[in-house]
């Protein structure tokens, strides 16, 4: 009823402006956001939505063009009381791979190039069909966390979090992660590290599909763990300035 509430409240004589947390891989894992995509084209042009913001990188340029319509990007923002909290480190090395299977979140990926770490153990949200790469030993299933504070207890006890997925809109666990101070390999798919030069340099791993390229990269994080726990929350901070 997406449409419907905007109507019945434009009605009202209010303004109705949208942030859209969504993109083109959407359509493909539900065909009824591009229902949305066309509802919001056609309300926009009517005059019955007053703004439309994008929270994936650069698609308001996309759909600007495509459409006509000025349309505008949005920088979404980190809590900050995630910023000095204190969580007791795993015993060993421990990294972090806590997302789910759908096919652009590229978790075997991550999963394998963890288990490369001869010692690390790998932690997860749930099993799913890892089991083919053995180590089941060194492979901790988390399961349903309780609440939010339960899972950023464990993304902030580990030594490094992968978030290295085909495709993201916008990917705020690598800024969660950062606000903890713990580093996160990521791809280069969103803008959550695009206003700083040097940690894009250090995160970004440019082969994403490809376990043993995570693999390299990660081994030189883990030889700077120091310097993310001071820059990674500084950064938050300046990234939430932006987005205010």
């Amino acid at each position: 009823y997406f449409d419907v509430l905007i109507e019945t409240i434009v009605k009202l004589g209010k303004k109705v402006s949208i942030i859209y947390h969504g993109s083109h891989t959407s359509v493909l894992e539900d065909p009824n956001a591009a229902t949305h995509f066309n509802s919001m084209v056609s309300m926009l042009k009517s005059g019955k939505l007053y703004h439309v913001g994008f929270v994936k990188k650069d698609m308001e340029k996309t759909f600007g063009m495509l459409t006509g319509q000025t349309m505008f990007p949005i920088l979404l923002k980190t809590d900050e009381s995630l910023i000095g909290r204190q969580y007791d480190k795993y015993e060993g090395l421990n990294i972090g791979v806590m997302t789910h299977d759908a096919f652009r979140k590229n978790l075997y990926n991550m999963v394998s190039a963890a288990l490369l770490h001869p010692s690390a153990k790998v932690h997860v949200k749930d099993r799913y069909l890892t089991s083919y790469m053995g180590n089941a030993n060194r492979i901790i299933t988390h399961g349903h966390f309780k609440d939010q504070n339960d899972f950023f207890r464990v993304i902030g006890s580990v030594d490094l979090n992968m978030y290295v997925t085909f495709s993201e809109c916008w990917g705020q666990f690598v800024n969660e992660s950062l606000a903890l101070g713990v580093p996160c390999l990521c791809s280069d798919v969103s803008v959550v590290l695009d206003y700083d030069k040097d940690l894009k340099e250090m995160l970004v791993v440019r082969e994403f599909d490809n376990d043993y390229a995570i693999y390299l990269k990660s081994k030189e994080v883990l030889q700077n763990t120091d310097y993310f726990k001071i820059r990674g929350p500084e950064y938050v901070k300046e990234l939430n300035v932006l987005a205010e």
